[in-house]
């Protein structure tokens, strides 16, 4: 916390992208398939965050008013990656604030990786669509390591892999949160999110994360740090967000 930071962990839905409604598409085609009503955006987006298959359960669940059996979850999870890889690319887009921000970040000259729960071919596939793949050292999704955030070790592979050693992570999520808790990073918790409970919501419980930030805020306190001159330290930076 007291060292300059080289690494920053982003994470992809919610935070660096907004995807809502092309996983909705997807989950929709699923459940028409099977003959259950579709569940669109408003449903869809607060079971985004866990991985495909803890999302693909949820929608069977909320369809057919149970929890589905292993064999309707498997079948439906190969018909989501299927109906996915034609989606997710239709609307997808950085959220707002994020191209800035990435700007930002880029100008302070460290290096930044991703850690998703998505599958890593779509995290790879949707960066490369938007632009902004070359900008990253590493990409981690939910099946590059044996476990998922809020598991730990995806941050710890994304900062090895970009050759980093002291690392922030930014996201939307208490599964981001307490992934850099066990990390031993700091955290950065951005408004909004898909999660049903949002960072926002949570008092801060150390002393090395902020919550809820607005990314407009961040890109201040950013640009403040680099006007002073001062190290991009994590104790700097948190003294500007908590004084807002």
């Amino acid at each position: 916390m007291n060292n300059p930071v080289d690494t920053i962990i982003l994470d992809l839905d919610g935070t660096l992208i907004e995807s809502t409604a092309d996983i909705a598409s997807a989950v929709d085609e699923v459940l028409t398939a099977r003959s259950l009503p579709q569940a669109g955006v408003a449903h869809t987006r607060g079971w985004i965050g866990d991985g495909a298959a803890a999302l693909v359960e949820r929608a069977l669940a909320w369809g057919l008013g149970r929890a589905p059996t292993a064999s309707e979850a498997t079948s439906a999870l190969a018909d989501f990656m299927t109906a996915y890889d034609g989606t997710c690319c239709r609307t997808t887009r950085l959220a707002d604030g994020m191209p800035e921000l990435l700007k930002a970040l880029r100008t302070a000259k460290v290096s930044l990786t991703i850690a998703s729960n998505k599958p890593q071919r779509f995290c790879t596939r949707i960066l490369e669509h938007l632009g902004v793949r070359s900008g990253f050292c590493s990409i981690v999704g939910g099946d590059t390591t044996v476990r998922r955030k809020p598991d730990p070790l995806p941050l710890r592979k994304a900062v090895a892999d970009a050759g980093g050693k002291w690392a922030w992570m930014i996201g939307d999520s208490e599964l981001d949160r307490h992934a850099a808790a066990a990390a031993g990073f700091p955290f950065i918790g951005l408004l909004g999110g898909y999660r049903p409970t949002h960072p926002e919501t949570l008092a801060p419980a150390r002393e090395s994360e902020v919550i809820g930030v607005s990314v407009g805020a961040l890109i201040e306190a950013l640009h403040t740090l680099r006007a002073q001159g001062t190290p991009l330290m994590f104790t700097h930076l948190r003294a500007l967000l908590r004084a807002r």
